[in-house]
């Protein structure tokens, strides 16, 4: 935060300070202290009046001790405060190392990148055959005599939507573009294009009895009045006669079974008789009786296919709706049957279809984007404590961890995968991980950053993951797979060197010709880590006809939306010989 001294600045900039004169008044003490602090510049002496000018330059309470002693590792902190509610002359000096510490090995997990097209070439053509089995139109078996093929359907690659489906006949084509599958290092695929060249379709075959010789119809009754219905007729508790002179099939709706009736009288007794505008009708609750005497009664049946056969009601018994009764003479028959019987066969369509192909095959290989693969996405670390003889024991040491899927395949960018190892005692560990931020394995959520004061069971740490590459590569379908094999790193000493304060990334020119010029970076006068999560910088109003611009020194957990801003520097130049030359 901004420091509100006249002869002091924030935390990316220092004064220096006349220590020569300390005491300002008689009778006020003055206190030093050096020691170790949250933040602030380092072995910089800074003359500090308030409690709330010390929290802007060091840092506020922290509750991280040194174990064993459980003593405060930031004490100065505690000290400092109690003093300022005192006296207003306090000196304070961060202490940082001077030469590092060791961190240990390192872990990576790395990522496989997608197919570059460029890489794509043809290593083979030749001819093959395909079966598929269709079951009520949707797709129930594909086997492929190409080995690639099949591997690329049984992947999901080549999707059933691709095929052409149940209604293809003889002689119709089917044409599949490039289709690959990758393994995380190298990808095979193949186009196609195939012929029907043979389609048989299953029939479910249903045998039945018919009468011959003597059969007779015999009028029963002779009425004086007609019922004319149609789709939608519904009757209740009547009598419906068909003289069935073509087959026809009742099917019990629930079961399925069918039973045929050849020839003869049905006759529909009681129940619910509804009407479809398709010819067909269904009988609920009421009685059925065949020409062969047999009853049906109660249930759900249908049956079709009267449209070639007589079918009337009994006009004097007819209740219900949408029918209409008129005058005229309808006939109710009986049927009267001797002599032999014969069988009949009825076919009726099963659902069942195989189609079967032959083709030609393109197959191809390629490999990953160069540029791309093998990148890392997160540096995992191992946590250590120091012993008594002040020896550095980390929890997980040498190539002892792996990365394996959960269900033997390939890991795609966001599935759940599993990191195994083993520790420096001998005992193991699992951990269920992830990606995916919407999850609750997400790697960060599992293993955490690393927090020296807040000492944990976990064996692990998360000490980098690089989220923004990650999702922008994902994005943009530049990631094919997580690589089943972990990076292990042993001489990534990155801490074993002095202190140093934060800068940004170079501010550079915009393109010209093939190449941008380095303008400027800013450094923080802070030091250590804490330096990196305390500011941030914007560049603003960016002024190409004036070449001037503006600079937020921002804090660093604010939004755009809601920026903070701690300083700011207006209508800066890149021209050395200006009043506002940065």
């Amino acid at each position: 935060m901004a420091i509100q001294k006249p002869n002091l600045a924030p935390s990316i900039k220092f004064t220096e300070t006349d220590l020569t004169f300390t005491t300002r008044n008689f009778g006020i003490t003055s206190l030093g202290i050096s020691g170790e602090f949250p933040k602030g510049r380092a072995f910089t002496p800074i003359a500090i009046d308030n409690v709330t000018l010390f929290k802007q330059v060091f840092g506020d309470n922290n509750p991280c001790k040194f174990e064993g002693t459980q003593q405060p590792i930031y004490e100065g902190v505690y000290i400092a405060k109690q003093f300022l509610t005192e006296s207003d002359q306090l000196f304070a000096s961060r202490v940082l190392g001077l030469t590092g510490y060791d961190a240990g090995d390192a872990w990576g997990i790395s990522f496989g990148a997608a197919l570059d097209p460029s890489t794509v070439t043809t290593t083979s053509t030749s001819t093959f055959t395909a079966t598929i089995n269709y079951v009520n139109g949707s797709v129930g078996n594909v086997t492929f005599s190409n080995s690639v093929l099949q591997d690329l359907y049984d992947a999901g690659i080549i999707e059933d939507g691709l095929l052409g489906g149940s209604t293809l006949i003889t002689g119709d084509t089917v044409v599949v573009g490039n289709k690959f599958l990758g393994d995380c290092s190298t990808f095979t695929g193949a186009r196609f294009n195939m012929t029907v060249t043979d389609k048989v379709e299953t029939y479910i075959c249903i045998t039945g009895e018919t009468s011959v010789g003597t059969t007779i119809e015999v009028p029963s009754e002779v009425q004086n009045c007609v019922v004319l219905y149609s789709g939608g007729t519904i009757t209740y508790d009547s009598t419906f006669v068909i003289t069935v002179v073509n087959p026809i099939v009742v099917q019990n709706v629930v079961t399925n079974e069918l039973t045929v009736v050849p020839s003869g009288i049905l006759t529909l007794v009681g129940g619910t008789i509804t009407h479809d505008v398709d010819g067909s009708i269904v009988i609920e609750s009421g009685s059925i009786f065949f020409p062969n005497g047999d009853v049906f009664t109660g249930g759900e049946y249908k049956i079709c296919d009267l449209n070639d056969n007589v079918a009337v009601y009994d006009c004097e018994t007819i209740d219900g709706i949408n029918y209409t009764l008129t005058t005229g003479t309808t006939i109710i028959y009986n049927t009267v049957t001797s002599g032999t019987t014969q069988q009949i066969v009825s076919q009726i369509p099963s659902g069942l279809v195989q189609i079967d192909f032959s083709g030609t095959v393109i197959e191809l290989s390629g490999t990953p984007y160069a540029q791309y693969d093998n990148m890392v996405v997160a540096l995992l670390r191992s946590f250590a404590q120091y012993n008594g003889d002040e020896i550095l024991n980390f929890q997980v040491e040498g190539n002892v961890i792996s990365i394996e899927s959960i269900d033997g395949g390939i890991i795609k960018p966001l599935d759940d995968f599993l990191i195994k190892g083993t520790k420096t005692d001998g005992s193991t560990f699992e951990f269920n991980v992830s990606f995916d931020k919407a999850k609750s394995n997400y790697i960060l959520r599992v293993f955490g950053n690393f927090i020296p004061c807040c000492p944990n069971n976990l064996p692990l740490y998360v000490e980098d993951i690089f989220e923004t590459t990650f999702n922008n590569l994902l994005a943009n379908e530049l990631i094919y797979c997580i690589k089943p094999s972990i990076c292990y790193i042993n001489t990534l000493n990155n801490y074993k060197e002095p202190y140093q304060g934060a800068m940004t990334p170079w501010i550079v020119s915009e393109l010209r010709g093939n190449r941008v010029n380095r303008l400027f970076r800013i450094h923080t006068f802070s030091d250590g880590n804490a330096a990196n999560t305390d500011i941030k910088v914007s560049i603003t109003n960016i002024r190409p006809d004036a070449k001037t611009f503006d600079i937020q020194v921002r804090s660093y957990g604010d939004t755009d939306r809601k920026p903070v801003v701690l300083e700011s520097y207006s209508r800066l130049t890149l021209r050395e010989q200006d009043n506002n030359f940065i």
